[in-house]
């Protein structure tokens, strides 16, 4: 299993956005989770958790989020782009497309990276956000 790095819980709290769907409770259970293990339960009480649940083995493997924000990203993806065509009159579509092309520009970013430091194609494929 991989090491974690600690965060202090003061230093977490003020990372976190308010507001957002996690609710309040869950959020200081998350925050103040005294190992992984405990994290991970508190997680799987989140509705987005379905969306990462396939990815909490290689969380536990790598000690990385980098996957899971892959996903949600690629979640959040999908449905702006539903929203903009359910709303094609309103600034939706100029927001899709703006955000799209600032993930076309990372990935293209990490493309050049990570050939740089001989990655795999397949490690490539799971750095990128493709919706």
């Amino acid at each position: 299993m991989a090491k974690y790095e600690s965060v202090e819980s003061d230093r977490l709290r003020t990372m976190i956005i308010a507001g957002g769907n996690i609710p309040e409770k869950t959020m200081q259970h998350l925050i103040n989770a005294p190992d992984f293990k405990l994290f991970l339960e508190e997680i799987q009480k989140i509705s987005e958790y379905q969306i990462i649940r396939d990815t909490i083995e290689t969380i536990e493997q790598t000690g990385s989020l980098s996957h899971v924000i892959r996903i949600l990203e690629k979640d959040h993806l999908t449905k702006q782009q539903k929203k903009s065509y359910l709303y094609p009159l309103s600034i939706l579509p100029i927001l899709d497309y703006i955000i799209r092309k600032r993930i076309e520009i990372e990935n293209l970013r990490i493309i050049i990276q990570a050939k740089e430091k001989g990655l795999s194609e397949q490690a490539i494929k799971e750095l990128l956000v493709v919706s």
